[in-house]
């Protein structure tokens, strides 16, 4: 890895700085396999107080097979073995200060385009709410195509402690690929999210939104 990583602090949200629980640096949302490489990503502090999230593209080469590690016989590539792995991406998703981007998810398109979800909070004037930053496959590595979109912003104080990491990314079905809920393009992504609410101190909410690549 490029990049060191230290246990985050929590989230801060406006009216007290870490308020928000980021666990720790577990990977947070799924590791996904896909063109040959895995992605995942987890939290860190980001060395100004805030909590910033690293993303990784890592590829793994396997062995034919290694048969003594299953338990039935099978057929030859069905128990390869990692037997070693190259990182090819590394990215810091870092918006600097106490501001924290945590529970980072990313997912690859058909053609390799990553779209990442997160949670992002501030002390000014963002409650813990849902952005998504996006990678195309050409682009020099590290590097993110904008400085990202919010699906929502936070809506309310949350004073509940523990957030759930409920985060999630995936290629949409064919219906979406179409063209419905104004979403176009053959690799739309859908994602969904936590943010926080106004109906009471430790409320929050879900909300699913989408993007695509044009060609």
């Amino acid at each position: 890895a490029a990049n060191t990583w230290t246990m985050p602090p929590d989230a801060p949200q406006p009216g007290g700085p870490n308020t928000i629980d980021t666990i720790d640096n577990r990977i947070t949302g799924e590791a996904t396999y896909a063109h040959g490489h895995l992605h995942a990503a987890h939290s860190t502090a980001n060395g100004a107080g805030g909590t910033a999230s690293q993303l990784y593209k890592i590829q793994p080469f396997l062995n034919v097979t290694n048969a003594a590690r299953c338990t039935a016989a099978v057929s030859a590539g069905l128990c390869a073995q990692i037997t070693g792995a190259v990182m090819r991406n590394e990215t810091v998703l870092n918006y600097g200060g106490t501001t924290a981007a945590f529970f980072a998810v990313p997912q690859p398109d058909l053609d390799g385009n990553v779209t990442t979800v997160f949670n992002y909070s501030n002390t000014v004037d963002q409650y813990p709410g849902i952005a998504y930053i996006s990678q195309r496959v050409t682009q020099p590595l590290g590097s993110f195509v904008d400085s990202g979109i919010f699906l929502i912003t936070g809506l309310g104080r949350y004073t509940n402690g523990r957030w759930g990491d409920y985060m999630a990314v995936a290629p949409a079905g064919i219906a979406y690929r179409a063209g419905n809920c104004g979403i176009t393009g053959t690799n739309t992504m859908l994602f969904s999210g936590m943010y926080s609410d106004t109906t009471a101190n430790n409320a929050w909410r879900t909300r699913v939104g989408g993007n695509a690549f044009t060609n």
